[in-house]
């Protein structure tokens, strides 16, 4: 029964009889009205706060009987009402400011926030609109399935607040499934908002390696770009047109991990921080929340690559296979790779940035590197004896330059043995153990 609901009872002009001839339900919902005169008579019902009818099915806290007859004696008993206690679904809607997905001291309250509870009984659906501090209750719930609908203000989206029965929305609207049960009261509720974004940007090669789009600097095309926001886990995509523009007109602000699929001797070179996952690379990278647009242009490197092989004066034999080759940047100590030979002499270095390069290698003892002159003449050597790297067995090329996904080859190096007694004999000006130029015999 539904305690606490006034019953009065009414003349037939619909006065109350007197003081004397009203009740209150009990907990059982009944009620006993005595003293009264025979005559005509209708009872009036009032339910208290947390109720509603539902036979009959309407939203007036007063309810009116048909009139009946009241005769000498008479012990009658009216007909049964049916009502329930009802629900309370209440909250605060805020702006979400630093997007961490909780109320803090700085989140501003977001008035004119509209939230509905709809019914499929019509008559049950109930709507409100958020106050100056952001507050909002929905009140006299029958208990029942309903579709909770919020909608916020132009230019704002539905974030994510572990307190919110909402999903976030790339839209200022969302619904969800909601049920309230009898005399619930759900008053924590908690709708976070956040200002609509956007992301503009461009992909293009990074000739000049300083993460900055820079002009000249040609676009490339990549298969399509993802972005995963971090508090939400909402994921946006993005398809690159034939200049490397991209865009995502709607999106949340804060922190992304972004994706791009490229091929194996390509690299997310900017922004800074990337790492390689699979056949993507990816980037931690921050929408602003204090301004309405993004842009982000990503910096590509495509490698290149250097091969080359050994080679001998007069076709001698020569340890060809395992020897050292070290590859610097030009002017630097330290190399950026180091391979060695296999066993044709033949060697390669992939995996290199544009730039600047100088190669140095070591010869076994008692060969030395091949003139100039048989670099000319012979076969190109990219160390010479002759030349200002070269010191005995031990040679570093002059620096060369490596373009943007560059396949430098033919990059070879000559050697030659040593004089022995016997064999041709020269004036051996500057002690390399090898005729140059201007070296008499």
């Amino acid at each position: 029964g539904l305690p606490g609901v006034f019953v009065e009872l009414l003349d037939e002009s619909g006065a109350p009889v007197s003081e004397y001839t009203t009740a209150t339900t009990d907990e059982a919902g009944a009620y006993l009205v005595k003293g009264a005169l025979p005559g005509t008579y209708s009872l009036r019902y009032t339910l208290p706060e947390d109720a509603a009818y539902t036979q009959p099915l309407t939203d007036d806290k007063v309810f009116t009987s048909q009139p009946f007859t009241v005769k000498a004696s008479d012990e009658l008993d009216a007909d049964t009402l049916f009502a329930v206690q009802t629900g309370t679904f209440a909250g605060l809607c805020y702006v979400d400011g630093d997007v961490n997905g909780a109320r803090d001291e700085t989140d501003a309250p977001l008035a004119g926030v509209q939230v509905q509870l709809i019914s499929a009984t019509e008559v049950n659906s109930r709507q409100a609109i958020s106050n100056a501090e952001g507050q909002f209750v929905v009140s006299s719930l029958r208990p029942g399935d309903y579709q909770l609908t919020i909608t916020l203000p132009e230019g704002k989206l539905i974030s994510l607040d572990e307190h919110s029965p909402l999903a976030p929305a790339i839209s200022n609207s969302s619904s969800a499934d909601l049920t309230i049960t009898m005399a619930q009261r759900s008053m924590d509720n908690r709708i976070a908002a956040v200002d609509t974004h956007s992301l503009t940007g461009r992909i293009y090669m990074d000739n000049n390696l300083d993460r900055a789009l820079t002009e000249g600097e040609p676009p490339f095309v990549t298969g399509e770009i993802s972005l995963r926001h971090g508090l939400t886990k909402v994921e946006f995509t993005a398809q690159p047109d034939a200049q490397g523009a991209f865009t995502v007109p709607v999106l949340f602000p804060g922190e992304y991990t972004l994706s791009v699929p490229l091929q194996d001797d390509f690299e997310l070179y900017a922004p800074e921080g990337v790492k390689q996952s699979g056949g993507n690379w990816e980037a931690t990278v921050s929408m602003n929340a204090a301004s309405a647009q993004t842009a982000l242009d990503l910096g590509l490197v495509q490698f290149g690559s250097i091969q080359g092989a050994l080679w001998t004066l007069g076709g001698g034999d020569h340890q060809l296979d395992n020897l050292p080759i070290s590859l610097y940047r030009a002017g630097e100590s330290e190399p950026v790779q180091q391979v060695q030979t296999d066993a044709q002499g033949n060697y390669e270095i992939t995996g290199l940035y544009p730039g600047s390069y100088e190669l140095a290698i070591t010869l076994p003892e008692g060969v030395r590197f091949a003139r100039l002159i048989d670099s000319q003449m012979t076969r190109f050597s990219l160390i010479t004896s002759d030349g200002n790297g070269a010191k005995g067995n031990q040679g570093r090329s002059a620096a060369f330059p490596l373009a943007m996904a560059e396949n430098r080859q033919a990059q070879d190096i000559g050697m030659g043995t040593l004089g022995r007694l016997g064999d041709y004999a020269w004036l051996d000006l500057d002690k390399d153990g090898m005729q140059d130029a201007g070296e008499p015999g």
